[in-house]
């Protein structure tokens, strides 16, 4: 059986919502940074927010003057490490059907540290796994049209999550095992 270290868990005053890598960078885009800032100015107020150490990565990997300013503001908030619990669930949460890896590590990151994930893309987070606990609609104009995009405060099903886990350890141990040996007469 694999060793997990243990999570360590910030000893906030509020409950964690965990800032995922979108909703930093639609921090860059006139049109949307204002419904950002009016979701992030409303729970401000009885949440606390972090980042995965995996929204680091993703920000830096882009390699572009903006990053800078991005990083800025990221390095403000505290932020999760990604440890072996944290690696073991993204991946449980990928054969639940979480593909993005980032996304994974986010995930996981919220249920082990019984957190909820502010996004702008709910479709990355399943809703058999994750309860849409608010949301904001964002509107605005371009040149060709109107648009309106949501960012939501998602909320891990924990007890349906771990169900699901240990059904899918228990397959992978099972396929593990070895094969029953054949006896001959």
């Amino acid at each position: 059986m694999m060793k997990m270290e243990q999570p360590v868990i910030p000893q906030l005053p509020n409950p964690i919502v965990i800032l995922d890598t979108n909703i930093i960078g639609s921090l860059l885009d006139r049109n949307r940074v204002g419904g950002i800032l009016n979701a992030l100015q409303a729970l401000s107020e009885n949440h606390d927010f972090l980042v995965s150490q995996y929204t680091h990565y993703e920000l830096l990997k882009k390699g572009s003057s903006d990053v800078k300013a991005l990083m800025r503001f990221v390095n403000n908030f505290r932020y999760f490490i990604i440890d072996s619990s944290v690696l073991f669930f993204g991946a449980m949460l990928s054969c639940l059907g979480i593909k993005d890896d980032g996304d994974n590590i986010i995930a996981a990151t919220a249920l082990l540290n019984k957190a909820t994930i502010l996004t702008a893309n709910q479709r990355h987070f399943p809703v058999k796994y994750f309860d849409e606990e608010l949301y904001w609609s964002i509107t605005f104009k371009d040149q060709m049209r109107t648009h309106t995009e949501h960012i939501y405060l998602l909320k891990p099903v924990v007890e349906k999550i771990l169900a699901d886990v240990n059904t899918i350890s228990y397959i992978v141990a099972v396929s593990n095992s070895p094969a029953p040996q054949q006896i001959s007469p």
